[in-house]
């Protein structure tokens, strides 16, 4: 009507004169002030659908985001307490000779498969010589069994970790997964007792050192393997006198 007056297309005689009501109770609205009560309309007529889903879709992805950040914060211990949980429900049995006793391992060897030939030494050293009992992956997980079942359980049946730390370590992914769990069995299930004992095989670069690994090394004594005929002897005393203490105690 405001627009076609102005035009001419229709006559209002006195047009500042009318009044329009939007019901029976509302106020009229005066054509006097016809811009004032069009940019009121306008305003209230306005839909928000668009800023609706806009806001929508941008709260949604700060939740995922969110969401994301958490699970990958704590994705080790969700993996841990999964597999804990699947294994007591369900009778999980991946390593050899699984028995009733709470441990059936001295030590869990973590290591990489480039590393066997220092592996099979140690087994050698420890095992034969002096009857410190060994979970090899290579030897004494069950072929067909899911690895991450494996290796919790190897964890959980052994009262320590050796770690052997070496370049292919630390490359290895699943190297990687084995020292994060047995961080998360050493807190959650073994009430903070240290179980995770170093041996450095051969010098990593520190600038290719994981975080979560350096604060590990930092936290923890080590023993360097020293690769020479006398040191060798030593190196074995010492690290079967650790593990014995450990073991004993």
């Amino acid at each position: 009507m405001f627009n076609n007056h102005r035009t001419g297309r229709i006559n209002f005689k006195s047009f500042v004169n009318y009044s329009c009501a939007v019901s029976s109770q509302s106020s009229p609205l005066m054509f006097s002030k016809i811009k004032e009560h069009i940019k009121k309309l306008e305003k209230e007529c306005k839909s928000y659908t668009y800023l609706i889903i806009i806001v929508t879709i941008t709260l949604i992805l700060f939740l995922c985001i969110l969401l994301g950040g958490l699970l990958y914060r704590y994705r080790w211990k969700l993996r841990y307490f999964y597999y804990m949980t699947k294994s007591r429900y369900h009778g999980y049995k991946s390593v050899r000779g699984d028995s009733q006793s709470d441990f059936k391992y001295d030590v869990f060897v973590s290591y990489a498969d480039e590393d066997l030939p220092f592996v099979q030494k140690m087994i050698m050293e420890l095992e034969k010589n002096n009857g410190i009992r060994l979970c090899i992956h290579h030897r004494d997980f069950v072929p067909g069994y899911d690895i991450s079942k494996n290796i919790i359980t190897a964890v959980n049946k052994s009262r320590k970790t050796v770690v052997i730390l070496s370049p292919n370590f630390i490359k290895s992914s699943w190297c990687m997964y084995e020292l994060h769990i047995a961080k998360m069995e050493e807190i959650y299930s073994r009430e903070n007792e240290s179980i995770i004992f170093l041996i450095f095989y051969e010098e990593v670069p520190v600038d290719k050192i994981p975080l979560s690994v350096m604060d590990l090394i930092n936290q923890r004594s080590y023993i360097e393997f020293p690769n020479d005929e006398y040191g060798d002897q030593v190196f074995w005393r010492r690290v079967c006198k650790t593990l014995n203490d450990e073991v004993l105690y």
